[in-house]
């Protein structure tokens, strides 16, 4: 992701696993990150 311009990105799954480690690197990128996941619990710890 060398050329990444911050966006907007939805990631399923976002909660644990590959999905979570995707969507804090986005955020770390400078992107804003919408958390997708059954698991509202955990997807509220991951968005904090």
């Amino acid at each position: 992701m060398e050329h990444f311009a911050p966006q907007v990105s939805i990631v399923t799954g976002g909660a644990n696993g590959i999905g979570r480690a995707l969507a804090q690197l986005l955020v770390e990128r400078g992107g804003h990150v919408v958390i997708a996941d059954l698991d509202l619990a955990a997807a509220m710890r991951t968005a904090r």
